[in-house]
């Protein structure tokens, strides 16, 4: 019962959070998915005749994927510092 609780008194500052900075992560992952699209490597990988799927997993997402994982890390140390002024708001 004192973990459901928990749980529970946690959902809306969660949410809270998740939502202030997922826009910023969403647009730095589309720009950065463009941006690996248009490279010469994926160019040769689709006339290899990789399967369209095989293209943007295996190549464009893996290398799409280091600018976010820089963003995302920003972001959790800014919601840290967000955690405190909304846990304040919230209780």
């Amino acid at each position: 019962p004192l973990v459901v609780d928990i749980a529970r008194h946690l959902v809306l500052p969660v949410i809270t959070l998740t939502i202030i900075s997922m826009p910023g992560v969403y647009v730095t992952m589309r720009y950065s998915m463009l941006s690996v699209l248009g490279s010469d490597f994926i160019r040769t990988a689709r006339a290899k005749g990789l399967a369209e799927r095989t293209v943007l997993f295996r190549h464009v997402v893996r290398n799409a994927i280091v600018p976010v994982a820089t963003v995302l890390a920003l972001r959790l140390g800014f919601a840290f510092g967000g955690a405190v002024v909304t846990e304040t708001v919230f209780s």
